[in-house]
């Protein structure tokens, strides 16, 4: 089952905390995603290792997508 928060509740995190997800050389902290925000959006913090490529090139078609580098 899972959990759907109200649109009005707030979600506050501090540096560093969110449910963290390691993959090879990346690391992923998902601050919000759709359970917590009625599948409208979902937020997350990317680390990558210096030597890492990342994913390479791919393509979301029903997403908009924000980068902060």
């Amino acid at each position: 089952m899972k959990h759907q928060k109200n649109h009005t509740d707030n979600i506050i995190l501090n540096a560093g905390e969110g449910r963290e997800d390691k993959c090879r050389t990346m690391t992923a902290i998902f601050k919000a995603d759709e359970n917590e925000t009625n599948e409208k959006y979902n937020i997350s913090e990317w680390w990558l290792e210096a030597i890492s490529g990342g994913l390479g090139t791919h393509l979301h078609e029903d997403n908009d997508e924000v980068f902060y580098v």
